[in-house]
């Protein structure tokens, strides 16, 4: 009987651990859902358009600098 009981209150501690990991992740995935859906769109337009913006002066360097070559470095 006493094994049960050890047992029975194992498994409750395992259950109550479990419960409190559960209502951690669903808080936190709340607060992500949160965060996502409340964002304003022209606030996201601006970033992408900002990082376009970055993305192509990068490609524009790298190009040019695929074309120098010693002698047109030398020029």
């Amino acid at each position: 009987m006493r094994e049960i009981a050890t047992e029975v209150a194992l498994k409750q501690q395992v259950l109550e651990a479990t419960e409190v990991r559960h209502k951690t992740a669903v808080s936190l995935t709340r607060s992500t859902l949160d965060e996502t859906e409340g964002v304003d769109l022209n606030e996201v337009g601006a970033k992408i358009l900002a990082l376009q913006t970055h993305l192509q002066a990068s490609f524009e360097a790298t190009s040019i600098l695929s074309r120098l070559t010693l002698v047109n470095f030398l020029r």
